[in-house]
């Protein structure tokens, strides 16, 4: 499986912990899934802003 995270945390301005607390959760339940499961991390893939504001969470 290959996931793109992170773009738009920062572009929704979402402080550093509460992304970090979804990861490790997400890391948490993948390793609780299989202990032996390999998850690679790369540098973010650089694009450009949305013209367009971000959708409202919730």
């Amino acid at each position: 499986m290959l996931m793109h995270l992170g773009t738009n945390d920062v572009w929704s301005a979402r402080g550093t912990t509460p992304v970090l607390d979804v990861r490790t959760a997400l890391v948490r339940r993948m390793r609780d899934a299989n202990p032996r499961r390999r998850i690679p991390v790369a540098q973010p893939v650089p694009m450009p802003r949305p013209t367009t504001p971000p959708a409202a969470s919730g």
